[in-house]
């Protein structure tokens, strides 16, 4: 999407993908990132994985794939939230993260992360005024795939959103409120079983996100999927 949607030129874009996803990594590609864009530019972060609450339960931790499953391991090679919104606002751009994750400590099928614990409070994660965040649900669900499908719902529908889905004035411009009223709007339609509420939260959110005119998808169409149609 960054480099085909948008144009972003390939030597601006990092992939990290399954086991390449480490801590060390991962932050690597955030600080080298943060050096690239320019003053005024948009710095874009896209996460799709697990997510867990810190010990202070006042953070989101991004768990990342050396993380051991237990409650110290995830602690030891996540990353935080609020760390990663710092890094990548030091550069003077904009930080703009898609985050395909809940930071309940569950999985897809709301099975714990670490078996046998449960978070003991609802996570509050903070965001800068100058960031723009987009997760995946509220504090109190947690994030799973489209029905009969393994690909993650939130990024899916959103990343889609912003090559033209959710350009419901047919403007070809698509706005942060476009974008999650489309999102919150298909997962209503597609996901049974769960309840999951996409959130944006950030300074402006009514400023346009993308340029795009490509149609969506047949809505119907994953709900028949998922129920083996």
């Amino acid at each position: 999407y960054m480099a085909e949607g948008r144009g972003v030129p390939q030597d601006r874009v990092q992939l990290l993908v399954n086991q390449d996803a480490t801590e060390f990594n991962v932050r690597d590609a955030v600080e080298l990132a943060a050096e690239q864009v320019e003053p005024g530019g948009t710095l874009w972060f896209v996460f799709i994985g697990h997510g867990a609450p810190n010990e202070q339960a006042d953070d989101g931790l991004l768990v990342l794939v050396d993380a051991q499953q237990t409650a110290r391991g995830i602690a030891a090679r996540s990353l935080p939230q609020a760390e990663l919104l710092a890094t990548l606002g030091s550069s003077g751009g904009r930080p703009l993260a898609i985050i395909d994750a809940c930071y309940s400590g569950k999985t897809g099928s709301g099975q714990p992360l670490v078996p046998g614990m449960q978070p003991s409070a609802v996570v509050e994660t903070p965001v800068p005024a100058a960031a723009l965040v987009f997760s995946a649900a509220r504090n109190d669900q947690f994030a799973g795939p489209l029905p009969g499908d393994e690909r993650p719902a939130f990024s899916y529908l959103m990343l889609g959103a912003l090559r033209g889905w959710a350009d419901a004035d047919g403007n070809d411009r698509v706005t942060v409120g476009e974008a999650v009223d489309y999102t919150r709007k298909a997962m209503t339609t597609t996901i049974k079983g769960r309840t999951q509420t996409p959130e944006a939260r950030g300074d402006d959110l009514r400023m346009v996100l993308s340029a795009g005119t490509e149609d969506g998808p047949d809505l119907a169409a994953i709900v028949l999927a998922g129920d083996g149609g």
